[in-house]
């Protein structure tokens, strides 16, 4: 889906052919008699036109309809993966309760005003009121009007219909993230079941755009499969909000769908022969190109991992193990399982003797002899403590704060 308007790069390549109609049949298809006569170049049926030298143009769409969409994914997804590592890496560090993913982040640093703000929301909601604003008002009269004078769709904007409802989607997401913050408490994960839900309505909306040559078809095709890997690794992470490798999979398919729209840019307006729209090579090298994508993009995020994890140590003077355990407690109300994820160098080192148990039911955890590990499993020493107590670690641990460590609800 071009983010882009159709008929702008319709104009432009009007005005190198200079003949170069829209048929009332489509708004993406120029006059085919009309293109025949340009130097005895040919276009085809599915609205690409081809230069006698090989070159070649879409007559629909145009690159920075793909380019500029691609960047905003591009910088979405580094924000949420700075964030969530940032955010993780603090709770890891503080262990006063557990991680838990969130659908939106507050900026970590600068003064107390801007890290109280949910800057992230309020952009959410101002950049898809300007794209629509863009795309059905600003600049485009005729654009502002749903139906002609026989009763039927303009045709002509059809495609910023489209991109105006995929915009109220994610606009709508980030007003949710309002309400959530300044007005009332919603229930749990309701603000990732809407954003969910702006990236299930952007994954039809694209699945009824794709048409045009093979190599379109496959390349828009890929982002469906993107998309809807995104809403369906969001369904993972409202089921496991305290997992990090479920959480980090958002990020990640974000990223993965703002470089594949900017690859998409350079394959089909780049005139480049190698991605000839009718070429099959082409068809057979995308799918290899996205899959070297998926995997360079999995490696940055992991060297991403390890980058923030260097730079929390220089500014806050903490180390932050990935070694964990796992706590998992049952609900005696819902019988749900949850599982929490805590560093597993809690003590300090050094040959003390005392061994802690934490018992809430039918859970426990025991802290090892003289190495202030954390393992699971039962234990009859002394020094028991109630959920909601303190921990005392052995040896040359500290203590552990547990009053806040196993929240009762999720966000």
């Amino acid at each position: 889906m071009d983010m882009q308007h159709d008929h702008d790069h319709e104009h432009d390549h009007s005005a190198h052919t200079g003949n170069a109609t829209t048929t009332s049949e489509g708004m993406d298809m120029s006059s085919h008699d009309a293109s025949m006569s340009h130097g005895g170049g040919m276009t085809h049926d599915a609205g690409v036109f081809e230069r006698p030298d090989g070159s070649y143009y879409y007559t629909h769409g145009a690159f920075l309809g793909h380019v500029v969409p691609g960047s905003m994914f591009v910088l979405l997804g580094t924000w949420w993966l700075l964030s969530l590592y940032w955010e993780w890496l603090t709770v890891t560090a503080h262990r006063r309760r557990p991680f838990i993913s969130r659908a939106w982040y507050k900026v970590p640093f600068g003064p107390p005003k801007l890290r109280d703000l949910p800057l992230e929301p309020i952009l959410m909601v101002i950049l898809p009121l300007f794209g629509i604003l863009g795309e059905l008002w600003l600049g485009h009269p005729s654009f502002r009007h749903l139906y002609e004078d026989d009763g039927k769709f303009y045709v002509d904007n059809i495609n910023d219909w489209q991109h105006s409802a995929m915009y109220s989607a994610f606009g709508s997401s980030a007003a949710v993230n309002l309400i959530g913050y300044y007005l009332t408490d919603l229930p749990a994960s309701t603000e990732k079941a809407f954003l969910s839900l702006a990236f299930l309505i952007q994954g039809v909306l694209l699945v009824f755009h794709l048409k045009g040559p093979p190599i379109e078809i496959l390349v828009h095709l890929i982002l469906v499969l993107i998309i809807f890997a995104t809403f369906a690794a969001m369904m993972v992470e409202i089921a496991n909000p305290y997992s990090i490798l479920a959480a980090a999979l958002r990020p990640y398919l974000t990223l993965l769908q703002g470089v594949w729209w900017i690859q998409t840019a350079y394959i089909m307006y780049d005139s480049n022969p190698a991605w000839n729209p009718f070429y099959m090579g082409a068809s057979m090298m995308a799918p290899a190109s996205f899959c070297m994508h998926m995997l360079w993009i999995a490696i940055a995020c992991l060297c991403t991992l390890l980058i923030v994890r260097f730079l929390y140590s220089i500014i806050t003077g903490q180390e932050v193990s990935f070694h964990t355990t796992t706590i998992t407690t049952y609900n005696n109300n819902t019988s749900m399982q949850r599982t929490m994820a805590m560093t597993a160098d809690v003590g300090g080192g050094g040959g003390g003797k005392g061994n802690g148990t934490i018992s809430n039911g039918g859970w426990g955890v025991k802290n090892g002899g003289g190495n202030g590990m954390f393992s699971l499993g039962d234990d009859d020493d002394d020094d028991d403590a109630e959920l909601g107590g303190g921990v005392t670690g052995g040896g040359g641990g500290g203590a552990l704060e547990m009053s806040s460590l196993i929240p009762q609800n999720r966000r």
